[in-house]
């Protein structure tokens, strides 16, 4: 069974190994330079440890580029994609064997700033 700040750096970890990716594990202060994945704070169980029947969810943002149109859009496909170098999904699975993804939402635009940028959520979860 894992903590939820253990599974966090076991998916961070991961999801290095993704070439030209920045990784952040919590939401950092400061700018942000495209493309990255930033880990969200997790949602479920107990703060600490997850105790039985218990869940926890990790919304993963990837942001790779300012809005261009189909570009952008194929650039965020490429770390969509399951077969992809850049895949972030594969990327999350190979974290453990408590490791899943469940979904992909808010694929699109993403205002940030003022600016327009291609992102989406992945969702990670971490069974008990």
């Amino acid at each position: 069974m894992s903590s939820p700040a253990d599974a966090r750096t076991r998916i961070a970890r991961q999801l290095s190994t993704i070439p030209g990716l920045r990784v952040y594990d919590t939401i950092p202060d400061g700018a942000f330079l495209a493309p990255f994945a930033m880990l969200c704070p997790p949602k479920g169980g107990d703060p600490e440890t997850l105790d039985g029947g218990t869940s926890w969810t990790f919304p993963i943002r990837v942001v790779v580029s300012k809005w261009d149109g189909p570009r952008a859009q194929r650039a965020l496909d490429q770390y969509l994609a399951t077969d992809s170098l850049n895949s972030l999904r594969a990327a999350v699975e190979l974290a453990g064997g408590d490791v899943a993804v469940s979904g992909i939402t808010q694929y699109g635009k993403l205002e940030m700033g003022g600016v327009l940028y291609a992102a989406a959520e992945v969702t990670a979860v971490i069974l008990a």
